[in-house]
């Protein structure tokens, strides 16, 4: 395993990183998603978020502000050749009234989760929705703020290469990376985003 490993670093560098070390590290299952829905196994070394806690930082007075800019997170640059898709990860601050309305009929391709306040995902991305209630922002009770944590992917490409699976793949990346960020922030029980290390 040692050998293997060191022959990966060596033959660019040490210039890539798995995807398990991408986003700040992800699951089993998410890196699993991560290499079909981007069709690499390595990927460039800007792809790993190396500190979380300063991009918290930077994320609550937005929240405590009401302030509603979209920050990212990561952007996870594949290594193969070609024009691969480059998803990002990105949080908004927001507010309940800011969640999208149930739509009244099944739209195909949309797949709802239930976690958090709202999770949803399509081929094209995923979102979720989570209030962040935490002794870390000075807000006034019954009004804490919504986070809107969003996958998508890059302007070379509309979609991943997921095929009919991207929807579970996309939520499966999604929901390991807003649970640690929602961690990292203090919500009050990551924000209602479960542990989980199995695909959906």
């Amino acid at each position: 395993m040692f050998l293997t490993s060191t022959a990966c670093g060596s033959k660019d560098g040490g210039n890539s990183v798995t995807a398990e070390e991408v986003c700040g590290g992800l699951s089993p299952t998410a890196a699993e998603s991560m290499e079909k829905v981007t069709a690499a196994r390595r990927f460039d070394r800007s792809s790993v978020m190396d500190d979380t806690d300063k991009f918290v930082n930077s994320l609550l007075p937005l929240l405590e502000s009401n302030r509603k800019e979209i920050v990212e997170f990561c952007r996870i640059t594949p290594r193969e050749s070609g024009k691969p898709p480059v998803p990002r990860v990105s949080f908004q601050p927001t507010d309940h009234k800011s969640i999208p309305p149930d739509p009244e009929d099944e739209i195909i391709g949309e797949e709802k989760f239930p976690i958090a306040l709202q999770a949803i995902s399509t081929y094209t991305g995923a979102d979720i929705y989570f209030e962040c209630r935490t002794s870390d922002l000075t807000i006034e009770e019954g009004k804490e703020p919504v986070v809107r944590a969003n996958f998508s992917y890059g302007h070379r490409a509309l979609r991943g290469e997921g095929g009919l699976d991207a929807p579970w793949m996309n939520m499966d990346i999604l929901q390991h990376v807003a649970r640690n960020v929602a961690g990292h922030l203090g919500c009050e029980n990551h924000g209602d985003i479960p542990k989980r290390d199995k695909p959906w």
